[in-house]
């Protein structure tokens, strides 16, 4: 209870003063002790710290008497032992560090380390804030609880992984490195005062005998703070350039001579500013600052050039093929207006704090913590025909050129795409039955698709972590049977690739594209290839939408004249996994890297049966596969049918053409 009390104070002389006096409330911990928050957490209303001020209690994130507001109700609260969470750590009023306010609690059915930290003084810490987690040292040794936090996850079949990758890019081998934004409930990501609470994904199944903890690994984690501010750094020029040019040469006469010259070569300029601004502009990338003096540049070259041939110039060579008779004059008025945006790291009072992995049997010997929930058994695969493509509804004539390049008079209207189609029965689950010995009611749901707003070789470095090749072309033609300047022709039987003339728009699938208004043309970032189909987004503006199932392009020159051989692009395979148990329902999801291969003509046959098959059972609800750890759980595919239709749908017009 909280009294004031008011009080009227007289000096000597006469002069009166008037205080209200409230009282002050400060926990006085009985006992420096968190026993009973250990084993009873949920039930504790307080909690002791230690801090710059020493031995603290206050109040815990979901305490009844103070709620904490800068984490969302339905995080803090969510803390239940019934719910399957329970105690991994704790180092709260641990006085060996200043402000090691952490603790942690495990949910074993989900797999999520979820981490609360007390901040005590929130001066100085920028305007954003993440917490930056090591998964265990960098000991060649295999992490299972992590291999789902990465953004691509890893099939339990790659017991290692190449420890040489950096994925990071700070030169520095932390291979399994995550950063994870806390929650918060307020609009602010500053960090402030009180409770943050952030996850740690460990959901990774663990195969049996293969025990993270035994190897005595380190998880450390430590607070990273930004500060925005806007600075000048790029924009655009808006400016008028004139000039005059003065010739180094008397005129003969007014029909002769320079002056009929410069006429020529005033109409010849004109021609090059008409067709030369255009290339400049496909050309270049950067600042439009740099591209109007690139601009500026390349017309004086030419024009420079022109004269001198224009006057049979007997010095024309490269040593002085910028130079010309006079001069050109140039006045540029305008102004260049920037901005932009600059981030920077902050100091901030919070310490990182280390744990060895035995730190968590010691605070609770029965945790679960570091046997995971699931993951894929083994790495998805996409098939990409090596013998058959893709073309528009006319016959096409492509010249050979030099490695991996054609040409052609009308390279993108030819509309030459890959054939592609996942391989179903390679998404093989493990479940953690351990955890779930009633599983029941297993639901798998997979396709595979692109992010053409990303990078063109962005799995690059994840693929190399688990040291997963694909091929990186399909080749048109046999290059070492056939000569540059050779004719590939549609026609032709003995050609090593089968041309198919299929329109793009009846390739859709409905339950995939929708309707052939729904899908467009999307070129892959950084790259000459291109996608057909329905790009997904989340409705937000999110740049980075995804195409399922895609018609793949050859790539195309921006001429439209050349075309290259096929690219295999940055596929992605999406997993969403649910099933039951002890009377639960259960929902999981993750990305996946494919294991790419090329498959003949000969062989789609039999793909093309398997895929029949399964489609089948999905639409039958019968099992389509089982639970890869021998439990014998049947796996159905509801969505499979659907999922399937537009590679049954390519299928059928290549088989039967």
């Amino acid at each position: 209870m909280q009294k004031e009390a008011q009080l009227i104070l007289m000096a000597e002389d006469g002069n009166m003063v008037e205080l209200t006096v409230c009282q002050g409330f400060n926990f006085v911990p009985d006992s420096n002790s968190n026993d009973k928050f250990l084993t009873d957490w949920e039930n504790q209303d307080t909690v002791v710290i230690f801090s710059q001020y020493g031995f603290e209690r206050i109040f815990t994130p979901w305490s009844d008497t103070y709620s904490s507001v800068t984490i969302p109700e339905d995080i803090c609260r969510n803390v239940k032992k019934k719910d399957g969470w329970e105690m991994a750590f704790c180092a709260l009023g641990n006085d060996a560090g200043r402000d090691l306010n952490y603790f942690g609690l495990y949910n074993r059915y989900l797999g999520i380390l979820r981490v609360f930290y007390f901040n005590t003084d929130a001066s100085g810490n920028g305007t954003e804030h993440s917490f930056e987690i090591n998964m265990g040292t960098s000991k060649p040794r295999m992490k299972y609880p992590f291999y789902n936090a990465l953004a691509y996850s890893i099939p339990t079949v790659h017991s290692s992984v190449n420890n040489a990758v950096d994925l990071c890019g700070t030169g520095i081998l932390q291979t399994f490195k995550c950063w994870s934004t806390p929650y918060t409930a307020m609009s602010s990501t500053a960090l402030s005062r009180g409770w943050t609470a952030f996850d740690i994904d460990m959901s990774g199944y663990v195969p049996e005998g293969n025990d993270y903890f035994s190897s005595n690994e380190i998880i450390s984690m430590a607070c990273r703070t930004v500060t925005n501010q806007s600075v000048s750094l790029a924009g655009s020029l808006s400016a008028d350039i004139s000039g005059k040019y003065s010739s180094a040469t008397p005129a003969a006469s007014s029909t002769g001579g320079v002056s009929s010259t410069l006429s020529s070569l005033g109409n010849m300029l004109a021609d090059v500013q008409n067709s030369a601004l255009a290339q400049i502009d496909n050309a270049l990338t950067g600042s439009p600052l740099n591209k109007a003096f690139y601009y500026a540049g390349t017309v004086c070259n030419i024009a420079s050039f022109a004269y001198d041939w224009i006057m049979g110039d007997d010095g024309l060579n490269e040593a002085n093929i910028d130079s010309m008779p006079g001069k050109i004059e140039l006045n540029l008025t305008g102004k260049i207006d920037l901005k932009g945006y600059i981030q920077s790291f902050s100091g901030n009072q919070i310490s990182p704090l280390s744990l060895k992995s035995s730190v968590f049997r010691t605070t609770n010997p029965d945790t679960h913590i570091g046997e995971g929930v699931w993951s894929l058994a083994d790495d998805p695969v996409i098939y990409v025909a090596d013998d058959h493509f893709i073309g528009s509804t006319r016959r096409i004539n492509l010249t050979v050129g030099a490695d991996h390049t054609y040409s052609t008079s009308e390279g993108s209207g030819n509309e030459m795409r890959l054939v592609t189609f996942m391989d179903p029965e390679s998404i093989k689950l493990n479940i953690n039955t351990d955890l779930f010995p009633d599983i029941s009611d297993v639901e798998v749901v997979s396709y595979y698709g692109v992010y053409p707003d990303m990078e063109k070789g962005h799995t690059g470095i994840y693929r190399n972590l688990m040291q997963l090749e694909q091929p990186a072309t399909v080749d048109l033609v046999d290059r070492a049977s056939v000569k540059e300047g050779s004719v590939f022709r549609t026609t032709n039987s003995g050609n090593k690739m089968a041309y198919h003339q299929l329109a793009k728009e009846t390739l859709i699938s409905p339950s995939v594209d929708g309707e052939a208004s729904s899908c467009s043309m999307v070129q892959q970032e950084g790259s000459d290839y291109s996608y057909y189909g329905c790009l997904l987004t989340d409705g937000t503006g999110n740049k980075r939408g995804f195409i399922v199932d895609p018609q793949v392009f050859f790539p195309v020159s921006e001429d439209g004249k050349t075309i290259y051989d096929a690219e295999i692009p940055d596929f992605v395979v999406c997993v969403f996994v649910t099933f039951k148990s002890a009377g639960r329902s259960f929902q999981f999801a993750r990305r996946y890297l494919p294991d790419v291969r090329l498959i003949s003509g000969n062989a789609l046959k039999t793909s093309k049966a398997a895929i029949d098959q399964y489609v089948e059972k999905c639409k039958k609800r019968q099992p389509v596969n089982f639970l890869n750890n021998g439990t014998g759980a049947a796996v159905v595919h509801p969505n499979g049918a659907a999922q399937m239709e537009k590679a049954q749908i390519i299928l059928n017009h290549i088989i039967n053409d």
